[in-house]
């Protein structure tokens, strides 16, 4: 098998140098590897584009969420993926790994991992890995990506920043959730569909979802006074939402949501905008590589 390395230097720390020394001298000894760099927005979906089930690849999308989303979005059907952590949030590699560790071994362990076989989502013509959501959480990504991109503000305090600013404003839309079993429609906050547990740099509203379960778990959070909107979405951050009223819960596989205006949303944190949006699941259908030391990692079978 090669290992295709895609690497983003803008990503996170921006410390992508030692990626390479590190792959270089685990492969000083085999040819089995490619590395390339990205150059632009964009260019890991068209470097990743040219390699097909036919080469046996596994592709490993080193930077953060938004690296891993452009190497989704660019994989050929059957073609391997592995997400290695170099973001500022890294939210799905959560879901994947819970425990503290050192990049160089996490680098290792991802190619010494063991091939699975996972959910991805689909929401209009983008894949999402980890989430969907669209609303209020949505705009504050929105904006903080605009203060994260600052040269000299701390990105740890951009999503902060930018909720602070979004809750001065009174945010809500009237929003209709049609599946093929029912259709409501109400006054929203927010609506997300999770693959993984974590995003927004550690917000873990579904701390139960599972990458292999054939559904998401599909929150759905009413328009609500600002006042009682901080301490809700503490507890929504941390899946703390049970006998909430303003949350429901769903399970569902495929859904369409229509808006009464057009509205930010996320995929991975790639910002969009629409009224209307058809959300599919992709169930056990993209080949995906688990590192060692990984909760989903089988140790009763090879690698």
């Amino acid at each position: 098998m090669t290992n295709i390395f895609i690497i983003n230097p803008t990503a996170g720390t921006r410390k992508y140098e030692r990626y390479i020394d590190w792959i270089e001298e685990y492969f000083e000894h085999r040819d089995d590897y490619i590395i390339h760099i990205t150059e632009y927005a964009g260019h890991a979906q068209q470097l990743v584009s040219q390699y097909y089930k036919e080469d046996t690849a596994c592709v490993f999308s080193i930077g953060g969420d938004g690296t891993a989303y452009e190497v989704l979005n660019g994989l050929n059907e059957g073609v391997t993926m592995a997400v290695v952590p170099n973001g500022t949030g890294d939210d799905f590699h959560r879901t994947i790994h819970k425990q503290k560790f050192e990049y160089k071994q996490m680098l290792i362990d991802t190619i010494e991992g063991q091939d699975i076989l996972i959910d991805y989502g689909q929401a209009n013509a983008s894949r999402f890995l980890n989430m969907f959501c669209m609303g209020i959480d949505a705009s504050v990504g929105e904006l903080a990506s605009v203060y994260s991109n600052k040269k000299y503000f701390p990105n740890s305090l951009s999503y902060v920043v930018a909720a602070v600013q979004k809750l001065v404003k009174k945010y809500q839309f009237k929003v209709t959730l049609k599946t093929k079993d029912f259709e409501l429609t109400k006054e929203s906050l927010l609506i997300s569909a999770m693959n993984g547990q974590y995003y927004g740099g550690g917000f873990n509203p579904t701390p139960k979802a599972k990458i292999d379960d054939n559904k998401f778990e599909v929150l759905w959070v009413d328009a609500i006074k600002r006042r009682q909107i901080p301490p809700l979405l503490l507890k929504y951050a941390k899946g703390k939402y049970e006998n909430i009223k303003y949350i429901e819960h769903f399970q569902l596989d495929n859904f369409t949501i229509e808006a009464d205006q057009e509205v930010t949303y996320t995929c991975d944190g790639e910002i969009f905008k629409s009224n209307q949006v058809d959300i599919k699941l992709y169930p056990k259908q993209l080949p995906y590589r688990i590192p060692k030391g990984s909760e989903l990692y089988d140790h009763s079978t090879k690698s």
